[in-house]
């Protein structure tokens, strides 16, 4: 299939769901495509490492990883959530954090596609339509991503005080 760098079509339809990818038409999202490398992961490998260098992002085709943190005052890995096909990762470092802000294994057998923040900005630099509209996504499921965080800690404090 031209411009899907071999993608199938299975795949195809899988990243339209993405929620930062729902706002651009099949044209647009071809040349996101075209940047992307298909990625593969065996169960308990590792795909980011928190701390390390990184400036691409992930989106899960197929499978599921565990997103850990290290609690400071424990030295111990924190579980921090689990994502699954349909889902997205280190599109923090595409808005120039490049310190990976936590650890991604996968789970299961994972397949994935990489997109490199550099070529992706140059894409949208020649392509500004595309770039807003990703951007814009992307700020939207940051800000929920927030919003839940938000309502959990709240919840916890609360559950904290009531059985105090």
């Amino acid at each position: 299939m031209p411009g899907t760098g071999g993608l199938s079509v299975n795949t195809i339809q899988k990243i339209k769901k993405i929620y930062i990818f729902e706002d651009l038409k099949d044209d647009e999202l071809d040349q996101i495509y075209a940047l992307a490398q298909r990625r593969n992961f065996m169960a308990g490998e590792t795909i980011v490492f928190e701390g390390d260098e990184g400036d691409s992002c992930f989106l899960l085709i197929h499978g599921s990883v565990e997103v850990t943190k290290m609690d400071e005052e424990s030295g111990e890995e924190e579980k921090i959530g689990r994502l699954a096909s349909g889902s997205y990762f280190g599109e923090m470092a595409l808005l120039g954090l490049y310190t990976r802000t936590a650890t991604v294994t996968a789970l299961e057998a994972t397949e994935a596609l990489e997109i490199e923040g550099k070529p992706l900005h140059d894409l949208f630099y020649d392509h500004p339509k595309i770039g807003m509209a990703f951007y814009r996504a992307m700020a939207l499921g940051l800000v929920k991503r927030l919003r839940d965080t938000t309502d959990e800690v709240s919840y916890l404090k609360a559950s904290m005080q009531a059985s105090a």
